[in-house]
């Protein structure tokens, strides 16, 4: 059953990725620096030992975070294309275990309704011949019931590993969404650092930032676990 198991990955944001970000926050600086003087009222440029009234934070918008964003949402689209095949084959098991557990079940009471036949049989029969037979035919019935339960109830356990599973794999879905928004919200902190050095420089002001864009309308549906495919 191991197959079929969903197991957060780890991952690094490419170097390509991060090489975009900061020459866009590094080309970016001084126009944020300027939009932060203008929208605050503070000269442009900063005047040495002047002192001004800052914000308690400031949040800027840049065309940049939307691009991050998008990559955000590609890996996560990426990570779920395995997490749904496997979620797919766990539904397929449940089915056909399920199926065959009532398969299982028809086949039990069929052979307990043959086991009463056969002992009623054997009460009303006098002919010795007869009743070795029936006999025979009881303890067989009865061995074969044995098993039957036996099958039964190793189809009905794998049925409770198999909804397991499917519960442990979106739990675990929902821990790579963790980990990818985690790690996107590192690289989007770093881009705030970088594109508000100017700020930093002139004026000793640390709390800019921005927030990363919402998820595309693809990955909203997929958040929670659902799989909404067919294989």
């Amino acid at each position: 059953m191991e197959d079929y198991k969903y197991t957060a990955k780890d991952f690094e944001i490419k170097w390509t990725v991060k090489l975009h970000n900061y020459f866009a926050g590094l080309f970016a600086r001084k126009d944020l620096l300027r939009e932060f003087c203008i929208n605050n009222g503070i000269d442009y440029k900063p005047k040495a030992n002047q002192k001004y009234a800052v914000p308690a934070e400031y949040i800027f918008s840049h065309s940049e975070i939307k691009y991050l964003s998008g990559i955000r949402d590609k890996i996560i689209l990426a990570y779920y294309e395995d997490y749904k095949n496997k979620q797919l084959d766990i539904v397929q098991e449940i089915q056909k275990t399920n199926s065959d557990i009532k398969v299982e079940n028809e086949i039990l009471e069929t052979e307990k309704a043959t086991l009463t036949k056969y002992k009623n049989s054997l009460k009303n029969t006098k002919d010795p011949q007869a009743r070795i037979t029936l006999q025979n035919l009881v303890e067989v019935t009865k061995t074969k019931i044995d098993n039957e339960k036996i099958q039964l109830a190793e189809k009905e356990q794998n049925l409770e590993n198999y909804k397991s599973i499917n519960i442990s794999n979106i739990e675990n879905w929902q821990k790579q969404i963790d980990i990818v928004d985690n790690i996107f919200e590192i690289q989007k902190a770093c881009f705030d650092k970088n594109i508000s050095k100017k700020i930093a420089k002139y004026l000793n002001y640390t709390k800019v930032h921005s927030n990363i864009g919402e998820y595309g309308d693809s990955v909203k549906k997929i958040l929670k676990g659902g799989v909404y495919d067919e294989k």
